[in-house]
């Protein structure tokens, strides 16, 4: 039986599913429009219920695997769409069980934590300080609850990825850019930390927690903290020309973050294959 992906087609889905594919899944995205995606797919929209459950039962999925939110760069924190995919993450957890799926697995954020300690492990408070942040914890919470007597429920808590195809606006794409442009761009201090994790070693971390047993929350990261001016640097290095123009914005708070990945590590037997220099490199090669 299949595993069915949602948000196939986006920046990090693109990567999961070939990730799944590499390990030898049965993959079937699940897409908004006719996709070119390297698996076959089934097209419904998340906000048609009948659409939804029709794929349901044309696939019939052991496993869900649902990555489908709202995520467009500078509005996705506080934007009300976020409140339609928390209802629509739930209606498509309903459909799921219905079709007889034993394994559902979510993407939750590290926007769910109260972020007033440097490591966040899983267990750490969960205050949110954002719409998106609220959102997504409420559909940790509220999926744990429905899925207990249906299915083995996952929610992958992930940090700061990054690489090629990430959305204009990002900060690797955007810085990227505008000095493979000649342009000198505007930046921080970059004197925060920050846990960057490579989108290919993403999306097969997602692979590996959607295929293991793990059940609960579970961080994706890289576990340790890059400073952001050290990814100026490699940007820079990357490129070859135009100059980042250091501390002429303010600097994020707070001043670390990095995640806990015990759990990933020692449960699922999962560590990163790319460095974050070789990361920035292919993502720049891409750009260019």
């Amino acid at each position: 039986m299949p595993v069915l992906v949602t948000g196939a087609a986006g920046f990090l889905g693109r990567h999961v599913v070939a990730a799944l594919r590499h390990r030898g899944v049965d993959v079937v995205g699940l897409v908004r429009h006719p996709s070119t995606l390297a698996c076959p797919t089934v097209v419904a929209d998340l906000r048609d219920a009948r659409a939804v459950a029709a794929a349901m039962t044309e696939v019939r999925p052991s496993t869900v695997l649902h990555l489908a939110w709202y995520t467009h760069p500078g509005t996705f924190w506080h934007a009300e769409e976020n409140l339609e995919a928390l209802a629509l993450t739930c209606q498509l957890a309903q459909a799921a069980t219905k079709a007889g799926c034993t394994r559902f697995v979510g993407a939750g954020t590290v926007a769910e934590y109260r972020w007033d300690t440097p490591r966040l492990a899983e267990d750490s408070p969960r205050e949110p300080a954002t719409l998106y942040g609220w959102t997504k914890k409420a559909a940790y919470e509220v999926l744990s609850a429905f899925l207990a007597p249906h299915s083995a429920f996952a929610w992958m808590r992930y940090g700061w990825m990054f690489g090629p195809g990430e959305p204009s606006g990002k900060l690797v794409s955007s810085l990227g850019a505008g000095l493979l442009a000649g342009r000198d761009v505007p930046c921080s201090t970059g004197s925060v930390s920050r846990d960057y994790l490579y989108v290919e070693d993403v999306a097969d971390a997602t692979a590996a927690v959607t295929l293991s047993p793990v059940v609960g929350g579970i961080n994706v990261g890289s576990g340790v903290g890059t400073r952001v001016a050290h990814l100026f640097d490699q940007i820079e290095q990357a490129v070859g020309r135009g100059r980042v123009l250091r501390g002429a914005l303010p600097d994020d708070h707070p001043p670390e973050l990095v995640l806990d990945v015990g759990r990933l590590s020692n449960e699922v037997g999962w560590t990163p294959r790319w460095s974050l220099e070789a990361g920035i490199q292919r993502t720049i090669d891409v750009l260019r």
